[in-house]
């Protein structure tokens, strides 16, 4: 990560740097020792939401990952791979710490995860909020969406070799 970064980078890094140091850092082992991840304000928690698939046996890459709890708990939840991506050097720092007390075996990156800003806003993920979509859709967007997929498997190349 470098001099070629968008300024909103250095903003997003300093942000979450400054979150580790109040927050995150001290909180950290209360969160990766949660028995299951829980949602939103009110802490619901997944087993009555069921937001996530079953991860038993996949490799699962977690952008944004900070403190990387949510990738501990998919972890344990049978996940064989968990890779998880950051621009925070800080978070990650408590992310590694706490992975290497825990024994997991997280693999944790510095890198800029804004795939993920580009992934939302794609036209085949929010047609597909509302749980309705033809194939025809997807099949279009795949093959007309070049720019996108050549971005997102440079991305996942870079996982690749891990």
């Amino acid at each position: 990560m470098g001099a070629g970064d968008p300024d909103y980078v250095a903003t997003n890094r300093a942000h979450w740097t400054k979150a580790n140091a109040e927050y995150t850092d001290a909180r950290a082992e209360f969160a990766w020792n949660e028995p299951e991840i829980s949602w939103g304000v009110w802490n619901t928690p997944e087993s009555e939401l069921n937001v996530l698939p079953d991860v038993r046996g996949k490799d699962v890459v977690e952008l944004g990952c900070g403190t990387a709890y949510v990738g501990a708990w998919l972890k344990r939840r049978g996940a064989r791979r968990v890779v998880g991506v950051d621009i925070s050097p800080a978070q990650l720092a408590t992310a590694r710490r706490m992975n290497e007390k825990t024994g997991l075996g997280l693999e944790l990156v510095e890198a800029n995860a804004d795939l993920w800003d580009r992934l939302t806003v794609h036209p085949f993920v929010v047609a597909a909020a509302d749980g309705t979509l033809a194939v025809e859709a997807f099949e279009r967007w795949l093959v007309e969406d070049h720019y996108f997929v050549m971005g997102f498997r440079r991305f996942l190349a870079r996982m690749v070799e891990l």
